[in-house]
């Protein structure tokens, strides 16, 4: 009852169930419905932002080795563009954290 008596002053009209029938309420049109209704429900504007900040950290302490290895920093943050793709940052960090052993035998 309490929600069907929300909906009613919500907007303006509601179906109620009484002896098997549903019968239509409505109120009469009212500026201060009509005002409520629009304060109630403000359009709201998303805005993305330029650049997200994209962290990543090693999920167990032998990936944590395997990047030290690589003499790099195991814990890193981008800044990247909103338009860049999440494989582009993946692929590159791959190339950063491969350990000088495997470059080495990979480009001879």
């Amino acid at each position: 009852l309490g929600e069907k008596l929300n909906e009613f002053i919500q907007t303006g009209s509601t179906y109620v169930k009484h002896h098997g029938r549903r019968y239509l309420l409505r109120t009469p049109t009212c500026q201060i419905l009509k005002q409520l209704n629009n304060i109630s429900s403000p359009t709201q504007n998303f805005t993305l932002p330029d650049d997200v900040v994209v962290e990543l950290v090693p999920a167990t302490q032998v990936v944590a080795w395997r990047v030290l290895e690589a003499e790099q920093n195991p814990r890193l943050r981008l800044i990247v563009d909103i338009n860049r793709q999440l494989s582009d940052v993946i692929s590159i960090t791959e190339v950063k954290w491969t350990p000088q052993n495997e470059l080495i035998t990979a480009s001879s």
